[in-house]
């Protein structure tokens, strides 16, 4: 399936989630949010699956939320509310609840919400080249 701004595959027993915004160091777009929410849905679905990796493409892990949109003021007070409960609240309580092995494969810098991301996963791991953590 395809997602936007992240790439779902599958490799054996294994997901590999990347974030793919790396022209802005893998911000959360609401497409991201949404699309990861679907992944994890998916992965946590499907029996075959073990563990679950989540990465980013480029220089970054994720750098959090998008400042742009923060500053547009696209959300704010109650809306603001609603979006982080119905959206941005299911990723933590989907990891939470997975029965997989959830690895951050830390390429870069982690802010904001993407730190967040990052604590959430089972394990953390530096990730020096693309996938270096698994096995060939």
């Amino acid at each position: 399936m395809d997602y936007a701004d992240l790439v779902y595959k599958e490799q054996t027993d294994i997901v590999i989630i990347t974030l793919n915004r790396p022209e802005k160091r893998n911000v959360f777009s609401h497409q991201m949010i949404e699309s990861l929410i679907h992944a994890l849905e998916t992965a946590n679905q499907d029996d075959r699956i073990k563990a679950i990796v989540i990465t980013g493409e480029g220089s970054a892990f994720c750098a959090g939320g998008d400042v742009n949109d923060m500053i547009s003021g696209a959300l704010r007070s109650w809306g603001l509310k609603d979006y982080l409960w119905k959206h941005l609240q299911r990723i933590p309580l989907l990891m939470e609840d997975t029965d997989k092995l959830l690895v951050a494969a830390v390429n870069g810098p982690a802010a904001g919400g993407g730190f967040d991301l990052a604590l959430a996963c089972d394990l953390r791991t530096p990730d020096q080249g693309r996938n270096s953590f698994l096995p060939m």
